[in-house]
Formats: structure tokens, sequence, C-alpha cells
């Protein structure tokens, strides 16, 4: 079982934050159990685009900012040294994201959502600052 302390991120902006490789870059994700879909703001995606083989859907989410439309796609990503491929939904998220770097200094490029969890047996622990997961 893969353990993985959430301190620096909680510490830094009160977020539980992990670093995640996308075609050999170092891209930040907030965990987010109360999100039902993965996101990644359209400046990634509109980054990493030319690499993606597969066409993107458009898709709707609910955020905090209302409706927001936008592609899905799978991205492929490295975490721990372990493989995934999963849907993000790539929509704006430009002025949430850019006030938690405001804020703390730190830049967040997407989330990862609660079917994430689900499907890999993710458990965020905040007890012990902790995620564990297969």
């Amino acid at each position: 079982m893969m353990t993985f302390p959430l301190t620096y991120g909680l510490h830094q902006t009160g977020l539980p934050l992990i670093v995640v490789r996308i075609f050999e870059n170092n891209i930040c994700l907030m965990l987010d159990t109360g999100s039902n879909r993965n996101i990644i703001d359209h400046r990634l995606y509109s980054h990493f685009k030319g690499k993606l083989n597969q066409p993107a859907t458009s898709s709707e989410v609910i955020t905090l900012n209302g409706t927001a439309t936008g592609k899905t796609i799978d991205i492929p990503f490295n975490f721990e040294n372990k493989d995934y491929q999963e849907p993000f939904l790539c929509t704006e998220q430009t002025e949430v994201f850019d006030k938690i770097h405001e804020e703390s200094g730190i830049q967040i490029h997407g989330i990862l959502g609660n079917h994430f969890f689900l499907k890999h047996s993710w458990i965020l622990d905040f007890d012990k600052v902790t995620v564990y997961g297969n």
C-alpha cells in the first residue's frame, strides 16, 4: 500500500496537494473528495493537447463559480512511480487557481476528485496528514 504525507501542502495552502508527472513535467494537483470529477486548468490542457492521442468530448461541471463547460480527455500521469490514465475535465479555473497561487506561492494545475479515490482505493487521513492508496 502506498503512503504519502500531505504535510507540506496543508501547511503552505491548507489544501491536500500532490505533485504528479505529466509528460516529464511536475504538475501540482489538489486532492478533493468533494469533487466528483477530475479537473485540469485549460492553460495546462492547451500546453499538452498536442501530446494527447484522442479527441476531447464536451462536458459540464458545477463549480464554486457556477456551471463550467470544457472538454473531457484522458490524461496520463505518474505519481510515486505508478502510472495512471484518468479522464480530466479541461475547463477554466484561472481565478480559483491563481488566487491560491497568489496567497500561498503554490501553483495548482488541477484537481483529483472522488471518482479517482474510489477507483484506486485512495483514502485521505487528515488525522495522520497522509493519503493511502493501492
